[in-house]
């Protein structure tokens, strides 16, 4: 990992999906840029909004696509040119309905696992060796996948929403510091349980 970095969260655009569950990568980002202080523009060439700052001595970028889900990695792309930034020192936040409601996982590299986000990115920078949280939205009792991560999350689930974004907060906190090895272990115990 190099001291420049990128981390997006993966979302859709427009006020309408900020609190849908596709939307927590982009929640996760929001809240821990106003914890540093950082302020996002909107950057027509990246189609995204980004955020900067220094951290732990690393220079710190976040990335939200302003762009649907779907073509999330043209943004991804255009910042890793632009920044001159390794694919190891990449980390891609995004939903994961087949991980239980509130749980983290941290992987190094990996397939998709049916999110369309995290392909978008695959596909442009032709490779699935970068970083990636996932959080565990659940998956929908009845009805289509689609209408599931558009949704709202319940008020049951709203409650925990803080505890879920400081959780992240803590596995990014161990990534920019260079511990992987720290990352993974406190994603993997991270629960509403803990």
């Amino acid at each position: 990992m190099e001291d420049r970095l990128l981390i997006c969260g993966l979302g859709n655009p427009g006020v309408i999906y900020d609190t849908t569950r596709h939307n927590i990568g982009h929640a996760i980002i929001v809240a821990f840029a106003k914890d540093q202080g950082w302020k996002f523009k909107k950057d027509p060439h990246l189609k995204a909004e980004i955020a900067f700052g220094v951290k732990d001595q690393k220079e710190v970028h976040l990335l939200f696509p302003t762009v649907f889900m779907n073509n999330s990695g043209l943004s991804v792309e255009r910042a890793m040119e632009m920044l001159q930034i390794d694919v190891g020192s990449i980390l891609i936040i995004a939903d994961d309905v087949y991980i239980p409601f509130g749980e983290l996982r941290f992987r190094e590299k990996g397939s998709p696992g049916g999110h369309n986000g995290v392909k978008s990115v695959i596909d442009h920078l032709v490779t699935s060796d970068f970083h990636r949280l996932k959080v565990g939205v659940g998956a929908p009792y009845m009805g289509s996948l689609e209408e599931f991560v558009l949704g709202q999350f319940t008020e049951e689930e709203f409650i925990h929403i803080p505890k879920i974004i400081s959780g992240a907060h803590a596995v990014i906190d161990f990534w920019i510091k260079g511990d992987v090895g720290k990352a993974k272990e406190f994603a993997a115990t991270a629960s509403l349980k803990s």
